[in-house]
């Protein structure tokens, strides 16, 4: 019987890999959010960032916490990419080093009888875009576009199984109206937005894991080439 169920663990960049400055990665909205706005630390009264977080993009880091994963026999582990890392003006030039950071820890865990999953999107995106309106700018569309044809071009070789955004309504409901608020020095509370509104990225979105055919991801990744 073909084994459908996967147990197992998630992460995302900016809470996992650290190295918010290393092989070329650009700043992060979430970057600017927690060393120029300091937002965490109104909310906790400590200044914490995600410029170390548990330091997952150091190799040995990152060997030590899958040798847990394996003894914890997990099945499956969700990931998600940079993109400031992997593509750090936002648009344009894909950045080696990155797509070899990832493509490493893809075979880590394939080679650990681990099933990868890949997130594209887990609320940070680069500062860079954040600048030009992020997510309220109609173009964004195309960006996340762009940006997903580049990960499947990258990746689908060794991934079947990716996710568009993570809980979309969260980030654009909830996360953002608060860092929005605490940015021009109101009360954290969130109030009714609607972030992204004429994205259908979003609208369309799901946090359920799509499996895509071999024939479909190589059809995307000639169409990102």
């Amino acid at each position: 019987m073909t084994q459908t169920f996967l147990w197992g663990t998630a992460s995302s960049a900016y809470q996992s890999e650290g190295a918010w400055r290393s092989d070329g990665k650009s700043l992060s909205n979430w970057d600017v959010y927690t060393n120029t706005h300091r937002v965490v630390e109104r909310l906790t009264g400590r200044p914490e960032t995600g410029n170390v977080a548990i330091n997952a993009y150091d190799p040995a880091q990152w060997r030590a916490d899958l040798a847990l994963m394996r003894q914890l026999g997990l099945t499956a582990h969700r990931l998600s990419l940079s993109w400031a890392r992997l593509i750090p003006d936002g648009v344009g030039a894909v950045n080696p080093l990155a797509v070899a950071h990832y493509r490493a820890v893809i075979t880590d865990l394939r080679d650990a009888g681990i099933t990868p999953v890949v997130t594209l999107y887990h609320w940070d995106h680069p500062a860079a875009l954040d600048e030009r309106g992020g997510w309220h700018n109609p173009e964004s569309v195309e960006w996340f576009r762009a940006y997903a044809r580049a990960a499947i071009a990258a990746f689908s070789d060794l991934v079947e199984l990716f996710v568009t955004v993570n809980e979309p309504f969260i980030d654009l409901f909830l996360v953002e109206p608060m860092v929005q608020n605490l940015v021009a020095g109101l009360p954290a509370r969130p109030t009714v937005s609607c972030c992204g509104v004429h994205s259908p990225t979003f609208s369309a979105s799901t946090t359920t894991p799509r499996r895509m055919s071999r024939p479909t991801r190589r059809a995307l990744s000639a169409s990102a080439s």
